[in-house]
């Protein structure tokens, strides 16, 4: 096995297509194909699974995968002469919604005051897809709401946001935000009629976990990625939402919506993630400190 088949193998699960790749590569189809028989060959395993006409991955296809595109990586850094002190003309950076909604904008700001000549290419999408893309190699960094669920990925916790029950002032739950009122379990407000963020969010997750301490099921009326969407929804009475403070601060001022007292009380820091085996360049750093207070004197 050599240096080139793993090129081959990784541009293959890049493209998803032998053809594809050997496009990409300036190949032959056959020679690309004969390449990744070499390697199932070499390991006497199958990489890829082949239906209709389609490539699928196999367990040890994607472990390959993976640990492949780490290797490349490696060989790229030491190929171009990359040092740490080095800067990186372009950084790929996941965010989750929560994060991009609320801070990603002024981050960037101050980051382009620093390293003007360089460019920022933001992913948004929700947290497990974030990790999944850090892990692959297919993102430099990434923002999310909640600890990470890959253990393998460097994680540096950043801030503490809580998550906060909230109704339209003319929702029947409305009442239970006065003082004196009794608390509202996650049962009271999953039998009410929740709008949650949907499954893979940082904020889904830490909803399921209590859940499941409390041994209910969540059976939201409205669940989606667009959180836009969950606070109109809750502002028009369609249901009560659990959303971070963050993002509810214009609309508790401004009485859009009030904020439920709970019997539970969830807490949590973000993270900015990487791949444990990514080398950060200057600017790659920097923008780590943006978010984790390092450079907070450029702020």
């Amino acid at each position: 096995m050599t240096l080139k088949h793993l090129l081959i193998f990784c541009t293959v699960c890049e493209e998803n297509s032998m053809t594809k790749a050997a496009e990409k590569l300036c190949m032959t189809q056959p020679a690309v194909s004969r390449a990744v028989g070499e390697l199932e060959k070499y390991y006497s395993v199958k990489l890829f699974d082949r239906v209709d006409h389609r490539l699928y991955l196999t367990s040890f296809g994607k472990k390959m995968w993976e640990d492949g595109k780490n290797v490349l990586l490696s060989m790229e850094r030491l190929e171009n002469g990359q040092r740490l002190e080095s800067v990186s003309a372009e950084l790929k950076v996941g965010c989750s919604i929560g994060i991009a909604t609320s801070f990603m904008r002024g981050c960037l700001d101050r980051y382009y005051r620093k390293y003007p000549e360089t460019v920022i290419r933001v992913t948004e999408s929700h947290g497990s897809s974030i990790e999944e893309m850090v892990l692959l190699n297919e993102l430099d960094l990434g923002l999310i709401e909640g600890e990470p669920h890959i253990p393998s990925l460097v994680a540096v916790p950043f801030r503490k946001d809580d998550l906060v029950a909230v109704c339209s002032p003319h929702h029947p739950l409305a009442g239970r935000a006065k003082e004196g009122s009794l608390p509202l379990s996650l049962k009271d407000l999953n039998d009410a009629g929740l709008c949650i963020p949907g499954k893979g969010t940082g904020t889904r997750a830490s909803l399921e976990g209590l859940a499941a301490n409390e041994k209910i099921a969540l059976t939201p009326i409205w669940s989606t990625v667009n959180y836009p969407h969950i606070l109109q929804y809750a502002a028009e009475g369609v249901g009560a939402a659990v959303l971070s403070r963050h993002l509810l601060t214009d609309y508790l001022r401004d009485g859009i919506l009030v904020e439920l007292k709970t019997s539970f009380h969830i807490e949590r820091s973000s993270y900015v993630i990487r791949n444990k085996n990514k080398y950060l360049s200057l600017n790659a750093g920097y923008f780590v400190g943006l978010w984790t207070n390092e450079n907070s004197a450029d702020k």
